[in-house]
C-alpha cells in the first residue's frame, strides 16, 4: 500500500585535522515514487528529500574505542501532497567506533 523506489545521490566530505578531530559534511537528493495512489488525498505522491550533514568527532574522546559524534543539520522535504512537506533542523549526539 506504502511501497516506494528511492534512488538517492549523495556526496559525502570527510577531513582529518590536527589533534584528533574529525568532520565530515553530506549532502544528499532522494526522490521518492510512491507506487499506489493514496486513498486519503486521490492521487499518487512523490516527494523528495534534501539533507545536509555535518559531524564532528574528536578521536582522543574515546572510551573503549568508542568515540561520541556531534551532528548538525537540516533536511526539506518536499511532496506533490502539501500535507507531508516540511522542513527541519536537527541535532544529535552518537558513538562511533571505527573497525
Amino acid at each position: 500500500m506504502f511501497t516506494y523506489a528511492r534512488p538517492e545521490l549523495s556526496i559525502t566530505l570527510n577531513r582529518y585535522w590536527k589533534g584528533g578531530f574529525v568532520t565530515n559534511i553530506e549532502a544528499s537528493k532522494s526522490w521518492l515514487d510512491y507506487d499506489d495512489m493514496n486513498l486519503f488525498f486521490g492521487k499518487n505522491r512523490n516527494d523528495s528529500d534534501e539533507q545536509y550533514d555535518l559531524t564532528i568527532m574528536n578521536q582522543k574522546f574515546s572510551l573503549f574505542g568508542i568515540a561520541p559524534k556531534l551532528h548538525f543539520g537540516r533536511i526539506k522535504h518536499s511532496s506533490n501532497i502539501g500535507y507531508y512537506t516540511f522542513e527541519r533542523n536537527y541535532s544529535k549526539l552518537s558513538f562511533s567506533r571505527n573497525f
